[in-house]
């Protein structure tokens, strides 16, 4: 028995070791195949110009300036959430950016890894104004739209429990599935998560029509996931993320990181690469922060330009401000 263990565990290390690298993958590719959720203001949407914009845009953006060191060498893979979610698993796609939620079961059950929160949200609704609907109580025997098989779905049966009340859930698979529902009065009201439904109403529903309601009924940190057992990578990507928002806290921003890189207080120099250490630990190197900043920028520059004042939805920061300033963000030290 002792001698099959033995063999069993030395066996581990060797199937771990022949999983294949996905930033060598990329690295021989040339390019990030990121898997998003295309036309959703604030996250990721085509402009004008065919320019895919949003806060989980610049997110593959800032992992492909870390890996490759130039943000522009990614490719925008759209797809449904659950296909999305299984070509990440299968390692079809390098990363997933597409306001998913972090829960226990797809970081444990589905072959991924979560890395890093890059927005904290919650589950909210948007109705129209004519439709006299106050609060969740008002939903009272309407019609909601909803993602089917979604977080979105669960919490929604979960929060009309809990207050009581019935409601009739027109779940479909996709956005624009919803879209067309909800545009065509086949639900009453239409619940995912507030920030992206905010987006909604900033940029395609119009606020004088339609109106957010206040009920808040789930907790929704949305973030990046990548495949399961890729260490390596699992770490490039969080801590990519957690690079803009340490940034932000330093005062780093893609404006002045060039001044600073070689001139400021010595953990500024350490993290933006001029003084050595920050990118052994992961494969990259040392200038691989700087090239985040100054390509993508700082947690602040991507959250403004994409969701903040700078951007048609204007949110305010909210439990996406620094720790300090009354927010959920709290960089974790890279040293």
């Amino acid at each position: 028995m002792r001698t099959l263990i033995a063999i069993l565990m030395m066996g581990l290390p060797l199937a771990a070791a022949a999983q294949p690298s996905t930033l060598d993958a990329v690295r021989a590719r040339g390019e990030l195949l990121c898997a998003v959720h295309t036309g959703l203001p604030g996250f990721a949407a085509a402009g004008p110009d065919g320019r895919v914009a949003g806060i989980d845009a610049d997110t593959c953006r800032a992992v492909a300036a870390a890996a490759l060191g130039d943000a522009g060498k990614v490719r925008f893979v759209p797809g449904s959430m659950a296909d999305s979610l299984a070509a990440t698993a299968a390692g079809r796609v390098d990363l997933l950016a597409r306001a998913a939620t972090q829960t226990m079961m797809r970081d444990t059950a589905l072959g991924l890894a979560a890395a890093g929160v890059t927005v904290f949200d919650g589950q909210g609704f948007v109705v129209r104004r004519a439709s006299g609907i106050e609060d969740m109580a008002g939903l009272e025997g309407r019609s909601v739209c909803v993602t089917a098989g979604s977080t979105n779905e669960q919490a929604l049966a979960d929060a009309a429990k809990r207050a009581g009340i019935a409601i009739t859930p027109v779940a479909l698979p996709t956005l624009p599935e919803l879209l067309a529902a909800y545009g065509e009065g086949r639900c009453e009201a239409l619940s995912a998560d507030m920030v992206p439904l905010a987006g909604l109403v900033a940029t395609r529903f119009g606020a004088a029509g339609h109106r957010m309601l206040a009920d808040v009924i789930s907790r929704e940190p949305l973030g990046p996931f990548v495949r399961d057992g890729d260490r390596q990578w699992e770490q490039v990507a969080f801590w990519t993320v957690n690079a803009m928002i340490e940034a932000e806290a330093m005062g780093i921003t893609s404006a002045n990181a060039a001044a600073i890189r070689d001139g400021g207080p010595a953990r500024v120099r350490r993290l933006l690469g001029g003084l050595p250490g920050i990118g052994a630990p992961l494969g990259l190197g040392d200038d691989w922060v700087f090239r985040v900043v100054t390509q993508v920028g700082n947690y602040a520059e991507v959250y403004e330009r994409n969701l903040g004042a700078g951007s048609p939805i204007g949110l305010a920061r909210g439990l996406n401000q620094l720790f300090d300033r009354g927010g959920l963000l709290y960089p974790i030290p890279m040293r």
